[in-house]
């Protein structure tokens, strides 16, 4: 099992930070997790589209993107995120949002909300092979992995998936899209959550040879086996979700 989450985290080419590490500019998120009023989730959609089209009549400029999770324990949780923002940038939305948008808020979707958490995370660009374009609307699935780590593992964990990283580009090998972030606020702990794109289904297939082969081959069975002992040993737990892009539910202002 422990194998396996190692090859699952290794698939995405990319490496871990704590979540004190320092960040580029224009590289935090900000996403809340939202939980509709048992037998609301129609009434809240609708809420959504009706407070995005007055978003829109208003000339907003802030993208926003929603997902639904499909799977795991928030299982019909839904979640909107914004990316791509330095910390200065919050202060220029409160600054610039359309005039009376908490009172739209309170009349369009807060009456169907149950629960609401706003968190912000870094995403590790240093770390994550390529650079994401968050103007870009997202791929119909994410894949979300969450990590916690053990006090002080932090290093270990990254060395590991920097050997994973090397291994890859110098082999050649490609795996499907992903994404490193490290929690900022609003969480527990060492937190780093993975989301990996997936375009329909059938692209959550791994590809011939599968990442831990493809180690294998380019590091030989022991060492390989030393570089999954050093993710491994820095794993407090590890949980997995699904979630479907809803454009529906998203907004991109008509100048993007």
């Amino acid at each position: 099992m422990k194998k396996a989450l190692v090859l699952l985290c290794l698939l995405t080419l990319a490496a871990v930070l704590p979540a004190s590490a320092q960040t580029e500019p224009h590289n935090i998120a900000r996403v809340y997790e939202i939980v509709a009023k048992p037998g609301m989730g129609q009434q809240w959609r609708d809420g959504v589209k009706k407070f995005n089209q007055w978003l829109r009549d208003h000339h907003d400029q802030v993208t926003s993107y929603t997902w639904e999770a499909i799977s795991g324990d928030r299982w019909g949780h839904y979640f909107i995120g914004t990316f791509g923002h330095s910390w200065k940038d919050f202060d220029d939305m409160e600054k610039n949002a359309p005039e009376g948008v908490g009172q739209q808020i309170q009349q369009d979707i807060s009456p169907y909300i149950e629960s609401v958490k706003c968190s912000y995370f870094a995403l590790r660009t240093d770390l994550t092979v390529g650079k994401p374009d968050p103007t870009k609307p997202p791929a119909r699935f994410t894949e979300l992995i969450t990590f916690m780590l053990k006090p002080g593992s932090d290093e270990d964990v990254a060395d590991a998936i920097k050997a994973g990283n090397h291994a890859a580009e110098k082999s050649h090998w490609s795996g499907s899209p992903s994404r490193w972030y490290s929690l900022a606020n609003g969480g527990e702990g060492s937190q780093l959550v993975l989301a990996i794109d997936h375009k329909n289904w059938a692209d959550f297939q791994q590809p011939d040879p599968n990442f831990g082969k493809m180690m294998r081959d380019f590091y030989g069975d022991e060492p390989s086996e030393a570089i999954w002992h050093g993710f491994n040993k820095g794993l407090r737990s590890v949980t997995s979700e699904l979630l479907r892009y809803e454009p529906d539910l998203s907004y991109i202002p008509d100048s993007k």
